[in-house]
């Protein structure tokens, strides 16, 4: 038969590591690994505590062990209970896992100003050759425009290509804007 002593050095062993389970399922449920708090564990580990807290312990050694316990819960219940005060009062946020996190959004108005700005630089060629030629060249929000609606249409018909703008020259020497897949 098993002596008091090892029967609380097994219980005392299996609720400590029990305890730090509980404390790595709350770190993750504070940041947002975890949907939802660990009550269920928590309390299971309450209960197995309970059974601890019970026994008429003899030695010094043992009873040193179950406060030394019960102080590092104690500790840990106080930490969980003010974060999640403060999660409730909004005082600070739980942080989404890299799992259900957003992928991180494109700087869109970084991407249309570097897209104006290759247009613009293609509308300053366009123009400089219409000189040369002496032919008649559309406004620049005109040129922008149709530009712009050609791209759209590009994007709509291709949506995962990637594409590039460039300058075709016509059989009559005029400079075109085509829309094409980038090679």
């Amino acid at each position: 038969m098993e002596s008091p002593a090892a029967s609380f050095d097994q219980k005392h062993q299996d609720s400590f590591r029990e305890l730090e389970a509980l404390r790595v399922l709350y770190e993750q449920y504070f940041s947002g690994v975890l949907k939802i708090e660990p009550t269920k564990e928590h309390q299971k580990w309450l209960s197995s505590f309970q059974t601890i807290l019970q026994l008429d312990l003899r030695t010094t050694s043992q009873k040193f062990k179950r406060n030394s316990l019960q102080a590092r819960y104690l500790s840990l219940r106080n930490l969980w209970s003010k974060i999640s005060r403060q999660i409730e009062e909004g005082s600070i946020k739980r942080p989404l896992s890299k799992k259900m996190a957003p992928p991180p959004a494109p700087n869109r108005q970084s991407a249309d100003l570097q897209m104006l700005k290759a247009i613009e630089k293609i509308y300053q060629t366009v123009l400089s050759h219409a000189e040369r030629l002496s032919s008649p060249v559309s406004s620049r929000e005109e040129f922008q425009n149709s530009v712009l609606i050609q791209i759209r249409e590009f994007r709509e018909k291709n949506p995962k290509e990637k594409m590039e703008v460039c300058l075709q020259k016509a059989s009559t020497g005029e400079l075109r804007v085509s829309v094409r897949t980038k090679s």
